[in-house]
């Protein structure tokens, strides 16, 4: 009994310099984009809107951010407020919801 109560002393002892000696980073402040649903224009010469947007994929100056399904609260980062974010509508391959494509448009 007492070989335990010494390994449990010497074990929480590691654990608490190990935990000590951890980085603490600041987390980055973030602004919120809000898209609920997003509308076609359609061009007669490039068929018709009959798509059904399901997500939205989201790019900022270049930067790839993810894809995020309708509604969408989007969290970007503040580092630069000038930044460019475009916004790009995304449906189902062949009807299948686990595969997601931009609309070419």
């Amino acid at each position: 009994m007492r070989r335990f109560q010494r390994l449990f002393h010497i074990l929480a002892g590691a654990l608490a310099l190990v935990s000590a000696s951890c980085d603490r980073n600041e987390a980055k402040p973030v602004v919120y984009l809000e898209v609920d649903s997003l509308t076609l224009a359609p061009d007669p010469s490039r068929g018709t809107s009959s798509a059904h947007v399901r997500s939205v994929w989201v790019e900022s100056e270049g930067t790839y951010l993810g894809v995020y399904p309708l509604p969408a609260r989007i969290p970007l980062p503040v580092s630069d407020p000038n930044a460019t974010v475009r916004l790009y509508p995304g449906v189902e391959v062949n009807g299948i919801s686990s595969f997601q494509a931009q609309y070419e448009f």
